[in-house]
Order: structure tokens, then C-alpha cells, then sequence
């Protein structure tokens, strides 16, 4: 289990253990105040799952995701879904449009 570590003087140490991105995610947004939803799209976490989430009231590791999204200042509408269905990770996807970018090229 990893854990982010944060000293405050000599001594002085805060560890925050984590076993997905999706806690580190949680645990970023808590401490810039910058909100679950933005530090979740940063690690390739969809909105629909936040939704998900959402709508049964906690995230896997017992968070309460509303109660953190009001929390850290988050409109209650980033919590909605996306249109369509869910498309995985950022970089997944990214990977899939190089990959479709090299195959359009191919063609010519």
C-alpha cells in the first residue's frame, strides 16, 4: 500500500495510505480544495463512475463522495453522468485514438 506523506517541521508528518488512484484522487482533492470530480478526471476516472458512486453514497474505500464533492466546493451538477456510455480511462482512450490516428494514416 503506497501512502502520500506530507511533513509540517521537524517531526511533524501526516501519512495518508492508499491502495487505487481513485483514493489518491479523493485524497489530492481534500487537501488542494480543488474537488473529487477535477483530481478523478486528472487520473482517468469517468464521470460516470463518480456517478455511480454517487448514487450509492460512498466511494470503495467508505468515503462518503457527496459529503468530500460538498467538501471541496464541488457543483453538485459535476456528479451527474455523462451522455453515453462509459469509455474507461483517459489514457485508455488516448491510446485507442493514436491508435486510430495511425491506422487512418495507413489508409492513405
Amino acid at each position: 500500500m503506497a501512502s502520500l506523506v506530507f511533513q509540517f517541521g521537524p517531526g511533524h508528518e501526516v501519512r495518508m495510505p492508499f491502495d487505487s488512484r481513485v483514493e489518491l484522487a479523493v485524497h489530492l482533492s481534500i487537501l488542494i480544495h480543488g474537488g473529487v470530480v477535477a483530481a478523478a478526471r486528472e487520473i482517468g476516472v469517468t464521470r460516470n463512475v463518480l456517478f455511480r458512486w454517487a448514487q450509492r453514497g460512498v466511494t470503495p474505500h467508505g468515503g462518503n463522495l457527496r459529503g468530500l464533492a460538498k467538501a471541496a466546493n464541488v457543483p453538485a451538477s459535476w456528479l451527474e453522468a455523462d451522455e453515453g456510455p462509459e469509455t474507461g480511462s483517459a489514457q485508455a482512450r488516448e491510446e485507442a485514438d493514436d491508435g486510430q490516428a495511425e491506422d487512418d494514416n495507413s489508409s492513405d
